[in-house]
């Protein structure tokens, strides 16, 4: 059952559903974040496909409900990225094209951001424990 968004008041659409903010390059722990929070209130559905998608005029409901999830990704995403995804209609539209571009299977930039990372890394002061960790969590 989805959650009534009418009478609950913490379904507010200026939430911030991920303490992560969407950069262009942090895709996976941001795209985890805000689906552990849409999760938690029963809307993931408008994020999966698995919540048909609404229709003008046709369910005030689903569309007031989507519109929420919309807008708590928007507000999840900095701002110099976020003037595209505005232009979409539904949450699963914005939720799979960042995931098209971003995804680990074709993002170009978070690849050169962590091999930059990778080569920049220094045992130093780290334990080896650290360091071993740092460096299989980059990769």
């Amino acid at each position: 059952m989805v959650a009534d968004v009418s009478r609950d008041r913490t379904f507010n659409p200026s939430l911030h559903i991920s303490s992560i903010k969407f950069n262009g390059t942090n895709y996976l722990p941001w795209s985890k974040a805000c689906m552990l929070s849409v999760r938690a209130i029963k809307l993931v559905g408008y994020l999966t496909g698995s919540t048909p998608r609404p229709t003008v005029g046709n369910d005030e409901k689903c569309l007031r409900e989507d519109a929420l999830v919309m807008s708590w990704l928007l507000n999840s995403i900095e701002p110099t990225l976020s003037p595209h995804y505005t232009m979409m209609d539904f949450a699963k539209d914005n939720w799979d094209t960042i995931a098209q571009q971003f995804s680990q299977g074709n993002n170009y930039a978070q690849a050169y951001e962590i091999s930059k990372q990778v080569r920049e890394i220094r045992r130093g002061e780290l334990s080896l424990a650290t360091y071993y960790s740092t460096l299989t969590h980059l990769w």
